[in-house]
């Protein structure tokens, strides 16, 4: 009996030991593959497509294994043999897929149809040959097994939580071929301390006989495929469909998809024991678990404001990824119970080749729908629908078996379940999945902001200007595109914001982060000819490349539908739109497919341009293997600029992409442009990271008017802060981090952690980069411009001054202007002429002389009543380029022109108020430009015909006015009667705004629902916090005025004359 039980516990633990190692070797395959081919369906599609491979030619060589010879070894030599060549493939599979992946690019054009798909099979092939040989490592340890193959796999799953133990113990670095090596040396070392007794006594305990009868058991079961074919079908779709539907709820990440595995295996092992079975009848199981998935639409709202509650409360990231985990593993486990009560009756084996066929085409068969735009509720009801199917298919071939008495009595009992089921598929219907407008208030950093100052959960969508534009469902995601202030739009993919692009920067700026990783690469090279353009989905750098003078561009995009939205919204007004450009070549495929064509020749400057860097899609674009395929495509002089993208994240990713970096390239670097937002820099050249030309490049005519198209200055690039990574006594100057590669997924396994970390981490980036960075403009040796940068830096702090600390008093630029002139001359250039060398002045002071001049002949004209639009234009010519105390007080100058003329042209006097409301600082306090700026469109809707295009700025408007008088919270009035009558235009405005939005909304395509969201958020936000402060704060304070003080005009409020003879006194 002692040995009995011996033999039976040995077997046990050989076989779970084996098949965890199995599990963690099928992990690792799968993250390397992840990391390396990137998460596209075409990817995700081929993947499968090699498992697939792998179960064919398992099943074909282990039925010619002679199995007899393997069991009466005395020893596990075979196992051995089997365990040596999966581990030597588990360390060999990153280098192997990656060189399988060239050969893939190299041999299949890019013009070919399904090209990626075809180019990844070569890949594939390595998951076939990995996942083979593991299987016939489980078939050679655990010959004398009959456990079900379900009861493998269930047993096998819960171990890929092991990759995650580097992540814990603050490796994440660590090889994951090691883990895999352990999981197979334990499963070995069972194998040789743990062997049953009939191994012991050189006898097999499985006759001929035996295994005679296993397979006529295999054959019987035959024929009851239809019993495991359309359920095992149905659990691959519903997969598709939850995962869709579910990553609109939270971010997709490696870590929640092993924990979920490891919670859904040990779910389902439970339920699947004999005392559960026992306890709960399987029809009333599987009919629970098919209205668990009819029920995900309607649990869709509720799972939001879960989310939202895990997102902005004060879990550990642990904690945060587990819920997520747990959220995915419940509809998970629902797809695979009726799996598991439908199919128990089947004679089955862990070589199953039908199985995990089925389940294989099933998913795939979900990804091409989902791929194609199908909705993923109607794969929620194709897979429901099978389910049902399944069910009445079991009760119809079993139908003969019973007598008819039984079958008169029954017969009610046994198809209720299955109508049941049939009829769930309604619920579906019942439920709202708005995926694009929830995923978008998930993920964004306005929905934290907004929670913390107390706004009601039901109005946070409505705390800002937006409007959702368009949603298209692509190959890559679903991309929204909503509107933001003033013509800002923004693209989304799954609720993950992609970049932002201004549709007219003449009114309102194109945000600075999305326009650098172009102007900065392209100004830091001496001569660029050829770009690579890499993602870039908003089409802005493709854009901003297209306006330097380079000879070709090579665009590789995502997908053809995000560039027919890219050529609608960003490209439209150009004159000579990308697409048409003769030197611009578009191309649709994977950019870490397109890196290893050798078809493209070699470029000047490459731009990496992706997603947040924590989404498992943009994980391979931070590799070793991505950058090496980045220079081989590389001039030897080229300069590669990558865009990381990554709000609230610690300094560890960080180092650890420039550490990656290094492994491709000498000079290594990265720049801040934002918060959450980062430049990596590199090259191979002699000059260095930074071109000595670099500040006179930045000063080019088509360079700063592509920097003025986002309201900045040339010199604010200049004096970013710039870290150098290969300082000797720099970040790196100890010990650097390992580089992310496919073969440890480091920065896909830990960063999900990182991202949901809570802590202040703008300090620790600080404290780690602060002591080692340095103004963009010290790496350049050019005193002259570093003189000519701190003097319009000077210049730019005191417009801030001006628009923080002195609100609607934007005269008293022209004195700070005067001072400029007087005090700081720049010096003065040598002119050659007829052989003769003269001084000149500064052709920037002459400007400033200019503009004086032209402003006081249009006022002195105004005062003899002779000003006309010819005087009024010239000042125009002074807001083209950006020039500070000039370009942005122009504006003003030439609405008051309008204003004393009696509005000549009054199209063009409201495009200079807007841009005076949108190009400015955010401390910008002033709040008369909005109001005058909202007045004249209500007055004049004529002025933006179309109404959806005014509903939009009039609600930019009234967000502009809530940030204008939001700045003005720590600002001292001069006088309480004129605050007064600012709150009164405020208020009296607002309302004649909302009121002309309440009639047009219909009409511009807004919910009347979202607009009266909209009007209770104004309400809370701008016209009730300024009565109070109205009937309360100011009224007390008139009284404590003199009538002297209340009735006193600021002097600046009313511009002076200027005298236009010297054209630099402001009287």
């Amino acid at each position: 009996m002692i040995s009995h039980i011996r033999n039976s516990d040995g077997r046990t633990l050989i076989w779970a030991t084996t098949a965890a190692a199995v599990s963690v070797i099928v992990g690792q395959l799968s993250a390397s593959w992840l990391n390396l081919c990137g998460t596209s369906w075409d990817s995700i599609a081929t993947l499968a497509l090699g498992f697939a491979a792998s179960v064919m030619a398992l099943r074909y060589i282990g039925d010619h294994l002679p199995q007899q010879t393997i069991r009466r070894r005395p020893m596990p030599v075979v196992p051995l043999l089997f365990a040596m060549m999966l581990i030597a493939l588990s360390w060999l599979t990153p280098t192997l897929l990656n060189a399988t992946l060239l050969a893939g690019c190299e041999t299949i054009g890019s013009t070919w149809p399904v090209a990626s798909i075809l180019t990844m099979l070569f890949p594939a092939l390595i998951v076939a040959l990995v996942t083979a040989t593991a299987g016939l490592f489980f078939k050679v340890t655990v010959a004398e097994s009959d456990t079900p193959w379900i009861d493998t796999a269930l047993a096998g799953a819960p171990a890929t939580l092991v990759l995650l133990i580097p992540v814990a113990l603050g490796i994440p670095a660590f090889p994951v071929a090691g883990l895999a090596t352990l999981m197979v040396g334990l499963a070995l070392a069972t194998q040789f301390l743990i062997r049953p007794t009939d191994q012991i006594s050189g006898h097999s305990c499985i006759s001929n006989d035996s295994v005679a009868t296993a397979r006529s058991a295999s054959a019987r079961g035959t024929g009851h495929r239809d019993t495991v074919v359309i359920p095992l079908a149905a659990a691959g779709i519903l997969l598709v469909a939850i995962t869709e539907i579910l990553c609109r709820l939270m971010p997709a990440s490696l870590p929640v998809l092993i924990q979920c595995v490891c919670i859904t295996a040990m779910a389902l092992a439970v339920l699947s024991r004999p005392l559960t079975v026992k306890l709960l009848t399987t029809p009333a199981l599987r009919f629970l678990a098919i209205l668990t998935l009819a029920l995900l639409p309607v649990l869709f709202g509720p799972l939001a404001n879960l989310n939202l509650a895990i997102n902005t409360g004060s879990l550990s990231a642990i904690s945060v990824l587990f819920l997520r985990a747990v959220q995915c593993a419940v509809f998970a486990i629902a797809a695979f119970v009726p799996v598991l009560f439908g199919s128990h009756k089947i004679p089955r084996s862990f070589l199953s080749r039908l199985p995990v066929l089925c389940f294989l085409s099933g998913a795939v068969s979900g990804l091409a729908a989902v791929s194609h735009g199908v909705s993923p509720t109607v794969l929620l009801v194709i897979g429901i629908g099978l389910h049902a199917l399944s069910q009445i298919n079991d009760i119809l071939r079993n139908e003969g078996a019973r007598s008819a008495s039984v079958q008169r009595f029954s017969i009610v009992r046994l198809y209720a379940m299955p109508v049941l089921s049939l009829l769930s598929m309604l619920l579906v219907e019942l439920g709202s999945v708005d995926t694009s407008r929830t995923s978008s208030l998930l993920f964004s950093e306005r929905t934290a902001a907004a929670l913390q100052h107390g706004v009601a959960a039901e109005l946070i969508a409505q705390s800002h200007a937006n409007r959702l534009v368009t949603t298209v469902h692509t190959s890559c995601g679903e991309v929204t595109v909503w509107q933001r202030t003033g013509n800002v739009l923004e693209f989304q993919r799954n609720g993950m914001p992609v970049g932002r692009t201004s549709t007219d920067t003449n009114v309102s700026p194109q945000p600075i982060e999305d326009i650098l990783p172009a102007i900065l690469p392209l100004a830091n090279h001496d001569q660029p000819a050829r770009v690579l353009l890499l993602g870039d989905d908003t089409g802005v750098c493709l854009r901003i490349c297209s306006h330097f003078p380079v000879q070709e561009i090579v665009a590789v995009r995502t997908d053809p539908k995000i560039t027919e939205l890219a050529q609608r919204f960003t490209w439209s007004k150009l004159q000579l739109p990308p697409d048409q450009d003769a030197r611009v070549h578009i191309l649709h495929e994977p950019a870490m497919l397109a890196l290893r064509r050798r078809e493209l020749n070699h470029f000047d400057v490459v731009i990496s341009s992706g997603e947040i860097a924590s989404l498992p899609s943009a994980a391979c674009q931070f590799t070793a293997e991505y950058y090496l395929a980045a220079r081989s495509r590389m001039t030897p002089d080229a300069i590669f600029c990558q865009r990381f993208r990554q709000p609230d994240l610690g300094p560890e990713p960080l180092k650890a992409a420039l550490a990656t970096l290094l492994t491709a390239f000498t000079n290594v670097g990265m720049i801040q442009t934002m918060p959450g937002e980062i430049l990596l820099l590199a090259s191979n050249t002699d000059k260095g990271l930074i071109d000595p030309r670099l500040l006179a490049s930045l000063q080019r005519d088509h360079v700063r008017r592509e920097i003025a198209t986002a309201g900045w200055d040339w010199a604010q690039v200049a004096i970013l802060p710039l870290l150098d990574a290969r300082n000797p006594s720099g970040i790196f100057g100890h010990e650097s981090p390992a580089a992310i590669s496919s073969s440890n997924c480091s920065l896909a396994m830990a960063l999900p952690f990182e991202v949901v970390r809570r802590g202040d981490k703008q300090s620790e980036l600080h404290a780690a980069f602060g002591p080692h960075q340095q103004q963009l403009l010290a790496a350049v040796p050019a005193p002259e411009e570093h003189e000519e940068v701190k003097r319009r830096m000077s210049a730019l702090a005191q417009q801030l001054e001006i628009l923080a600390g002195m609100p609607d008093q934007p005269w008293t630029y022209r004195k700070s202007l005067q001072m400029e002139m007087k005090q700081r001359p720049r010096p003065p250039r040598d002119l050659v002429e007829s052989g003769s060398i003269t001084k000149v002045a500064h052709p920037l002071d002459v400007l400033r002389q200019r503009y004086f001049v032209s402003l006081g002949q249009a006022l002195s004209a105004s005062s003899r009543g002779e000003l006309t639009s010819e005087l009024i234009n010239r000042l125009d010519t002074f807001t083209e380029n950006f020039e500070p105390l000039i370009t942005n007080f122009a504006h003003y100058e030439i609405v008051r022109l309008h204003e004393l003329s009696q509005h000549p042209s009054p199209a063009d006097e409201f495009r200079h108020r807007l841009h005076i409301v949108f190009f400015t600082s955010p401390v910008d306090a002033s709040v008369r430009p909005v109001i005058f700026a909202m007045q004249q469109l209500v007055d004049q809707p004529s002025l933006i015909s179309n109404d959806t295009a005014r509903y939009d700025m009039l609600n930019s408007l009234l967000q502009k006015m809530i940030e204008r008088w939001e700045a003005r919270t720590a600002w001292e009035p001069r006088s309480a009667l004129r605050v007064q009558n600012d709150v009164n235009l405020s208020v009296g405005v607002a309302n004649l705004a909302m009121a002309q939005m309440e009639e047009i909304c219909s009409s511009a395509v807004v919910d009347k629902s979202d607009f009266l969201l909209r009007r209770r958020f104004v309400n809370a936000a701008l016209i009730k916090p300024l009565r109070d402060y109205r009937d309360h704060v100011l009224a007390h304070r008139m009284q404590a005025e003199n009538s002297g003080e209340q009735n006193t005009e600021d002097p600046h409020d009313v511009p002076l004359l200027l005298n236009s003879g010297n054209g630099l006194n402001t009287n």
